[in-house]
């Protein structure tokens, strides 16, 4: 009994195989059905046979044609085919079957009757032709056939003349477009209903455009060329033209050509031709992309504009650049220099550009973009915007955010001085940093009484939600307690804030963390460093970048005097910095310091970190920054200190100054952002425009 009843559940399982084998089956073919036009031939004569698949769900359609014994005579084409009778010595049966490619298993057939009575039966040579071509064909009658008359059926293209008492000779049509299949008849004279048939197919003559890339930037020339697909002996002569878009071919004929884009402002399609000489029916067209490519301007063409900071959307890799223009953009002049902020495609077309401020001088310190594409610009003003809440009388923050796609999100006021406070200080936005965690940090400081730095948090919401919280510090987190002039933020992975700026004469780099911070109370720092000048020297620190591996704080300025024994090599020296965030005193150590320059006055006015590709931080300013040919620089510096590769200028131009570096895309290029007298792309200007440059970890200029 225990015997049988294991037997028992054994076979359940295999119905429960078999059930859930049977339901994977449930989409796919069901059945294969051959139907054909005629079920007895005659030698000679031909049956035309198509398979017709069922089934449920998404299934191939495509068979596989076989003939019991493996006799000949059968032509397929896909899903139909001819069979055409041979000579047999007494009636006999041709089984011909249609199974499924997807599933063999699935399959149909159809029997033909082969007849030793009247029958023609047709070959020809060759069977694949092209224009013009011409197929020898010659009918074998049966059974005591008189003679053949010969047809096209279907009424198909090219044409058939007898050259002979059972040959004919057939001629492709001059042009072919497309891939055709011919059927030629012979047919008996004294019984149209007795005939044969011969399948030909006809190719149209090809070309195929090749081209050394399909996406180009202004001006850029490319290697193309045109194959040529026919018959032996086809002359591979080729004729070009450029259809629509512009730009210029090296030639007119030939296989290999040269094709040069022409300069657009915005992102603009072309379409290339290439026509064979052997058949001009037969053109083929290839269509590319020409972008404006970098460098770039954006300019209001009216009146000053000027680089503040640059910013990469990492949905995209399109720039924003953000800074003041006196000019008209999409508004405008709104007052007495405006803030504006702008995106371009990662090939450098302008997208969008929005002008916005105040009846006052407007200035704008900073610009990051969110994980979503969000841009956020940061800045101060002496006037008020529409929706202020703050009183007149003093300078406050602000934030503005748009969308990725320009569309305006929010503006608000930030500072110490904004309602419900009633702090009477001048209070502005300097630096603007973003966390890990897309939560946005500006920060800047108060002068007046009191004198204060700030950091102020927003979301991508705004300013006020939950997510808000204002952080200040005092005279007293500054080795010299003296007011702070917080000119830039970095937050590491804990919040904790990296707060760089001068007070007096020298330059700080303080921590503060701002949950331990008692109240609304200004912050103690959890450590200061303090940056003179060294002793004996005269002269002044400024710091006003800020940025961070991760494990360090990275900060740049300038300086006039001796720094950690770095001598300035003119007025005014680049000052690079990095801090360990490890700990320290009041007075720590620099884990090392860099002075870059001329001998004119120089600063660093933008720092970024290249987490993924070179590991090195990045650091942008103007070299000789009174003179009339002052340059922008980039220099790559390791973590450790060394210097790579020399600091990399930028000509030709009369007169640039730094605006800001970003990482730029996935290969590890970069954003430069400046300001430019130079008319090195686009129409003159008399005025000063925003320039950005696409570079490589080298400096090197990268046009896409």
């Amino acid at each position: 009994m225990d015997g049988t009843r294991a037997a028992g559940a054994g076979g359940m399982g295999w119905l429960l195989v078999l059930g859930m084998l049977a339901g994977c089956n449930g989409s796919g073919i069901t059945s294969v059905t051959v139907n054909t036009d005629r079920s007895t031939l005659q030698p000679g004569q031909s049956a035309h046979l198509t398979a017709t698949l069922l089934g449920t769900g998404s299934f191939s359609t495509d068979v596989t044609w076989t003939i019991d014994g493996g006799q000949p005579g059968l032509t397929v084409s896909g899903n139909t085919a001819v069979y055409t009778a041979p000579l047999v010595g007494a009636p006999t049966t041709v089984v011909i079957h249609a199974a499924s490619v997807q599933d063999p298993s699935k399959s149909g057939s159809v029997s033909l009757t082969i007849s030793t009575a009247l029958g023609v039966q047709v070959s020809a040579s060759p069977t694949d032709l092209y224009a013009g071509d011409v197929s020898t064909l010659t009918a074998t009658p049966s059974g005591g056939v008189p003679g053949v008359n010969w047809s096209i059926e279907a009424g198909g293209p090219g044409a058939v003349f007898p050259s002979g008492a059972n040959s004919a000779v057939y001629t492709a049509p001059a042009s072919i477009s497309a891939q055709t299949t011919v059927v030629v008849r012979a047919s008996s004279t004294a019984d149209p209903n007795v005939y044969g048939s011969a399948m030909l197919t006809l190719h149209p003559i090809t070309v195929v455009i090749n081209a050394e890339a399909t996406r180009l930037f202004s001006g850029q020339t490319i290697g193309v060329n045109g194959t040529v697909s026919g018959p032996a002996g086809v002359a591979d002569g080729v004729q070009w033209s450029v259809v629509s878009g512009g730009g210029s071919l090296s030639a007119t004929s030939g296989t290999d050509i040269t094709y040069t884009a022409p300069a657009v402002t915005v992102e603009q399609a072309v379409v290339l031709r290439a026509t064979p000489t052997a058949d001009p029916s037969q053109a083929s067209e290839l269509t590319l992309t020409v972008d404006h490519g970098w460098p770039a301007l954006v300019a209001s063409g009216n009146g000053d504009d000027i680089a503040r900071g640059v910013a990469v959307d990492a949905t995209d890799f399109a720039v924003y650049v953000a800074g003041e223009t006196m000019g008209h953009f999409d508004v405008g002049p709104l007052g007495q220099g405006d803030a504006f902020v702008a995106k371009l495609d990662r090939y450098g077309n302008l997208a969008w550009v929005h002008q916005f401020g105040t009846d006052k001088p407007d200035f704008v310190t900073g610009v990051v973009a969110d994980p979503n594409g969000n841009v956020y610009v940061s800045g101060h003003t002496i006037g008020r915007f529409a929706d202020s809440s703050t009183p007149s009388g003093g300078s406050i923050g602000f934030v503005v955010s748009y969308d990725k796609d320009g569309n305006y999100r929010w503006r608000k006021d930030v500072g110490p001085n904004v309602p419900p406070s009633a702090l009477s200080s001048d209070c502005a936005v300097y630096g603007l940093a973003m966390d890990t965690g897309g939560l946005l940090h500006a920060a800047g400081n108060c002068v007046g009484s009191p004198a204060l730095g700030f950091v102020q948090r927003c979301d991508s919401a705004g300013c006020s939600g939950t997510n808000a919280r204002l952080t200040t510090v005092g005279p007293t987190v500054t080795p010299a307690g003296l007011a702070p002039a917080v000119q830039a933020v970095a937050v590491d992975v804990y919040g904790n804030y990296d707060l760089v700026g001068f007070s007096g004469s020298s330059g700080f780099v303080l921590q503060v963390n701002p949950t331990g911070c008692p109240g609304s109370s200004p912050c103690a720092p959890v450590w200061a460093w303090n940056i003179p000048v060294d002793q004996g020297s005269t002269g002044a620190v400024q710091l006003t970048s800020a940025t961070t591996d991760g494990s360090n704080v990275l900060a740049g300025g300038s300086t006039t005097g001796t720094v950690n024994g770095q001598v300035p090599q003119g007025g005014a020296d680049a000052l690079l910095l990095v801090y360990d965030r490890g700990g320290g005193g009041a007075t720590g150590t620099a884990q090392w310091t860099q002075l870059l320059g001329t001998t004119g006055d120089d600063a660093v006015s933008g720092l970024a970190y290249d987490a993924l590709f070179s590991r090195q931080l990045l650091a942008t300013g103007t070299f000789d920054v009174q003179a009339a040919d002052s340059d922008v620089f980039l220099a790559f510096y390791a973590v450790s200190g060394s210097l790579p590769t020399p600091a990399v200028t930028f000509e030709p131009t009369t007169s640039e100054s730094g605006g800001g570096v970003s990482v730029a895309d996935a290969q590890g290029n970069l954003i430069l952002g400046f300001t430019t007298d130079s008319e090195f792309v686009g129409p003159a200007t008399t005025t000063r425009h925003v320039g950005l440059r696409k570079v490589d970890a080298f400096g090197n200029p990268v046009p896409l």
